[in-house]
């Protein structure tokens, strides 16, 4: 279990990063449990963390993205069309993955 010291998902993530997030706000839903979840490629990140001692208490902002959805072999790559604005509490995890290009297409494979 991650203590209050371990930097969160968003301290931690950089752009080209794949990451796990919850697909409806955990704030608006109150709880975490049996929110769905997607996979995306980080491409842009607006977000304020708080450092220790600041006056900010949350992170605010949000990480951009796009959808990694299935292909025509059931490979995962990036969508060209479906794009995403994750707020920093629904990010769940950073995932590991490989890059390959495969007839012009970048496709994920996961780790």
């Amino acid at each position: 279990m991650a203590s209050s010291q371990d930097p969160s998902v968003a301290q931690r993530l950089d752009e080209g990063d794949v990451v796990k997030f919850r697909t409806e706000s955990s704030i608006q839903a109150g709880t975490t449990e049996g929110i769905p979840e997607a996979l995306a490629v980080v491409d842009a990140l607006q977000l304020i963390l708080p450092e220790p001692g600041s006056l900010v208490q949350h992170e605010h902002g949000y990480v951009y993205g796009r959808l990694l959805v299935e292909g025509a072999q059931r490979e995962l790559v990036a969508s060209e069309t479906e794009t995403v604005q994750i707020p920093p509490e629904d990010l769940v995890d950073i995932l590991t993955y490989s890059k390959m290009l495969v007839d012009g297409v970048e496709v994920y494979d996961l780790h």
